[in-house]
């Protein structure tokens, strides 16, 4: 591992998945699990898993996917928690670990990187087989999630806000 270069001295802006305004969130009625898959500031799935038990595969609860390939209905933006538990991984992903719990919301304001350019007022679709966030109509293999782009982004990767107050 290389030395660090470079260090901040402000704090980020935001970070995805954290909320943007203060206690304006809504979050399911029950938590779910990861599948391994769910990422903090991305959309997820209610996901199905098939074994015997946990480790094997079986659902314990509401399991969250970071993918709709499953044909679960679209659950929600997985919200990041300073109480969660998040691996410290090499490149810094926000993924939270197969079984760890997953707050999920479904109105409010919050941080997500941007996927590519967004303009205000865009709607924020995504992708079922991947999960990327695209904005505008909603194409072929996108799902709409009735949220809205409230700051712009000029190029993937910028941090923006996501709104939605149903």
């Amino acid at each position: 591992m290389a030395l660090q270069k470079k260090v901040n001295v402000d704090p980020a802006l935001g970070v995805p998945g954290s909320q943007a305004a203060f206690l304006g969130e809504v979050i399911t009625v029950h938590n779910y699990l990861s599948d391994g898959t769910a990422t903090a500031g991305q959309f997820c799935w209610n996901g199905t898993f098939t074994g015997t038990d946990w480790e094997a595969g079986t659902p314990v609860g509401n399991v969250a996917t970071g993918n709709g390939t499953g044909g679960g209905a679209l659950a929600g933006l997985v919200v990041r928690l300073q109480t969660g538990v998040l691996p410290d991984g090499v490149a810094g992903e926000l993924k939270y670990e197969r079984g760890e719990l997953v707050t999920v919301a479904i109105r409010g304001d919050f941080y997500v990187a941007a996927t590519g350019a967004a303009t205000v007022g865009q709607a924020v679709n995504v992708n079922t087989t991947t999960g990327a966030m695209t904005y505008g109509t909603a194409g072929s293999g996108e799902v709409a999630t009735g949220w809205t782009v409230t700051t712009p982004a000029a190029a993937a990767g910028d941090l923006i806000v996501i709104s939605n107050h149903g």
